[in-house]
C-alpha cells in the first residue's frame, strides 16, 4: 500500500500535525474499498460489502485494526500498512476469515547444498529483483 516516505506524505497532507483523525481513517478505507473493487472487477464498492455486514460497524471494526481510539500516529499507521495485506485489512467488509498462507516458499536455493560430509557451499540466493521487469 506504500512505502513509508509516501505514508509520512498521506499524514502531512491531510493533517499537518502527523496525526490521522478519524474522519482521514475512513477516508483511507473507502479509498481501499475502491481499489479493492477494481481488482475484483466489481462495479463499486457496495459490492464488496458481504451479505449481513452493517458498513458503519465494519468500518469502526477496520479502524481499530489501526488504533484504539479516534485518530492514529504515524507510527500505528506503518505498522498496520506493514502488517496486513488488502484482504485482511477489508476483512471486517468482505467477511473474510481465513487467508491462505503457502508455506512453500523458498528464499535459498536447497539445490546448491552438499550431502554427507563434502564441503559445504555458500548458498546461492535468488535474485528476486529480476522479477520486477
Amino acid at each position: 500500500m506504500g512505502g513509508a516516505h509516501s505514508v509520512q506524505g498521506l499524514i502531512w497532507m491531510e493533517t499537518n500535525t502527523g496525526i490521522l483523525k478519524k474522519d482521514v481513517l475512513k477516508k483511507f478505507f473507502s479509498d481501499s474499498l475502491e481499489l479493492y473493487a477494481l481488482r475484483k472487477h466489481l462495479k463499486s464498492s457496495k459490492e464488496v460489502l458481504a451479505s449481513g455486514v452493517n458498513y458503519a460497524k465494519a468500518m469502526e471494526e477496520a479502524i481499530r485494526k489501526i488504533t484504539s481510539n479516534d485518530q492514529a500516529t504515524m507510527k500505528e499507521f506503518e505498522d498496520f500498512l506493514n502488517l496486513y495485506d488488502i484482504d485482511e485489512a477489508l476483512s471486517s467488509f468482505t467477511a473474510q476469515s481465513e487467508f491462505a498462507v503457502s508455506g512453500d516458499v523458498q528464499l535459498v536455493d536447497t539445490s546448491q547444498f552438499v550431502t554427507d560430509g563434502a564441503a559445504p557451499s555458500k548458498p546461492k540466493y535468488r535474485d528476486y529483483g529480476s522479477l520486477e521487469n
